[in-house]
């Protein structure tokens, strides 16, 4: 998979929440991903694929363009979220931000425990999915808990190069 052109990373679409101060409303938030859902007639994981895809790509692309400046890869994007969290609520009055933890297993993968009250485990997976569109790669993700999944960010250009 190859990076997407920097052509359509690039162009602003929108300045809306560009000026948030405060953390969101997560009721609000969440009541707005659930109507939508219902309103399109799709499932809240097929909506979160597609807000994964277009913040990843898109929105957090144009409104933190630091971050995609200092990662490279999904793998890097993916260690910094934490840091990144920090810094983008450090301002935010109330802010809850999630937290990750990261285990490094001896077959190079990552576990990733989510922690959030939010309960938004299924969209961070969408987000993820957004990351690897964006810098063109495919990262195995296995969920193995409520809130925990194993990335493996090798396994499908192994198998590209195995096939090759």
């Amino acid at each position: 998979m190859e990076r997407m052109p920097s052509s359509s990373r690039s162009k602003k679409t929108h300045t809306y929440g560009s000026q948030i101060l405060q953390d969101i409303d997560e009721t609000a938030s969440i009541e707005l991903f659930v109507k939508s859902a219902e309103v399109l007639d799709i499932t809240l994981k097929k909506l979160f694929d597609h807000f994964g895809v277009y913040w990843s790509c898109v929105y957090a692309l144009e409104m933190y363009p630091q971050f995609y400046e200092d990662n490279n890869s999904t793998k890097d994007f993916i260690v910094s979220l934490d840091r990144i969290h920090q810094q983008v609520t450090s301002k935010k009055p109330g802010a809850k931000p999630p937290k990750f933890i990261y285990e490094w297993n001896k077959d190079g993968t990552l576990n990733v425990t989510y922690q959030s009250h939010r309960d938004l485990f299924e969209l961070f997976d969408s987000l993820l999915k957004g990351m690897d569109k964006y810098f063109g790669s495919e990262t195995e993700i296995t969920r193995i808990g409520q809130n925990k999944m194993t990335l493996d960010f090798e396994a499908a250009s192994a198998s590209n190069s195995a096939s090759a």
